[in-house]
């Protein structure tokens, strides 16, 4: 399906920016931007992104998605170097920022978020210190003169299974080689056969079975700002009630208590300790610790990555594509002038009329049932006889 033509694209966010500031209506250096105008463009764009993203509870920003409370999981794998790819002849550097764009030529591994900080060895070593797709990452320093060489992240073996066996949400967590009974941090998630392990596991025999203990932590999306609303269960899995969100203290009690498994019925959030080349990331808390693989359905405020020409248009649909505009004039303003003027009040008036259609056009109808049963319509509305509207204040729960 495609989107709404009154929508407004970063193209088009570029151009009403760059003619505020006067360099005509140009979206890059390609249409006659200097790169130095080109930049401060951009920055408008994303200061006024962050304005409106920030400035409401905006019901489109909280998707539904799923996570994966594993078990215990055991298997069998093969552990090796990430090495033997090759660099793409003459990667570009850049002296502004310092970095080259290093790309690999093949597909023996993908690149990955989590390998930023690592040291890339091509000839001479370099610090990777941004991710820019699977097949290009950033590394500190000129590297342009490497040409095409096989190249070698180091500490960072590439675990491989013959069986669909691995989740996102394994990352962070420990596998161990039975053989050594030695246990390596999981760095990353590829895909359901393949995770990177952080760490010279050069030692592990060949192909070896592993151990996957579960305690009840699990990594959340790299996009995850909060949770909204439940947690719940897979369609058609039984009559469960939703998780019960609780604090992380009371998660960490109840798992002081027993380690037994069983059916998870409470979670917690959890910050990880964040890296300075990663970002903050989350970690989901359950207990009990599952005795089986199960899918949590929930809705979370998603933190957005910034417009470009490949992630064209801001979240919101065309009913908001005003408000960003006003948004990025309102930050080019304020920028040229250091203070903010009318542009500002133009921004906060497009933001009013953004709130309100979106509390009009997000609205339930019903927020379920609410009398003592003696009409008889606790059984109609919940047919196993269950309360299942939870409210929590301060990490009580009042059903």
């Amino acid at each position: 399906m495609a989107e709404s033509t009154l929508s407004l694209s970063y193209d088009d966010l570029m151009e009403e920016v760059a003619y505020f500031r006067g360099y005509g209506r140009k979206k890059d250096t390609t249409a006659g931007l200097t790169s130095a105008q080109e930049t401060q463009c951009l920055a408008d764009v994303k200061t006024g992104e962050r304005l409106v993203y920030t400035a409401h509870d905006w019901s489109w920003m909280r998707p539904q998605t799923t996570s994966v409370a594993w078990a215990t999981t055991t298997g069998t794998l093969t552990a090796v170097a990430l090495a033997g790819d090759t660099v793409a002849a003459s990667p570009s550097y850049d002296s502004t920022t310092g970095y080259t764009a290093v790309s690999r030529t093949n597909a023996t591994f993908a690149f990955t978020p989590e390998l930023c900080g690592k040291t890339l060895s091509a000839g001479s070593d370099y610090t990777i210190v941004e991710y820019v797709s699977a097949s290009q990452v950033k590394v500190i320093g000129d590297a342009s003169g490497e040409g095409t060489v096989a190249f070698t992240i180091t500490d960072v073996y590439k675990a491989t299974t013959g069986t669909a066996a691995f989740e996102t949400t394994m990352e962070g967590q420990a596998l161990t080689f039975d053989t050594s009974s030695t246990d390596y941090t999981i760095l990353s998630y590829v895909d359901n056969k393949n995770l990177y392990l952080d760490g010279d596991a050069s030692g592990e025999s060949g192909t070896d079975t592993y151990t996957i203990t579960a305690y009840g932590v699990y990594r959340l999306p790299a996009d995850f700002g909060g949770i909204y609303g439940q947690m719940t269960f897979a369609t058609g899995t039984g009559a469960y009630e939703p998780l019960t969100i609780r604090s992380e203290a009371q998660i960490r009690r109840l798992l002081q208590d027993s380690d037994s498994t069983r059916r998870p019925h409470s979670a917690a959030i959890r910050p990880v300790a964040s890296s300075p080349s990663l970002g903050q990331r989350f970690d989901l808390l359950v207990y009990p610790i599952p005795d089986s693989d199960y899918t949590l359905y929930y809705r979370y405020i998603k933190l957005p990555d910034a417009l470009t020409q490949a992630n064209r248009y801001p979240l919101g649909g065309m009913a908001h594509a005003e408000t960003f505009k006003a948004a990025c004039l309102a930050a080019a303003e304020e920028s040229q002038r250091g203070a903010k003027g009318p542009k500002w009040a133009a921004f906060m008036e497009r933001l009013v009329q953004s709130v309100d259609y979106d509390s009009r056009a997000n609205t339930a109808e019903s927020l379920g049932y609410m009398g003592d049963a003696s009409d008889g319509m606790e059984q109609v509305m919940r047919p196993h006889g269950r309360r299942g509207n939870i409210v929590t204040f301060n990490d009580v729960a009042y059903p």
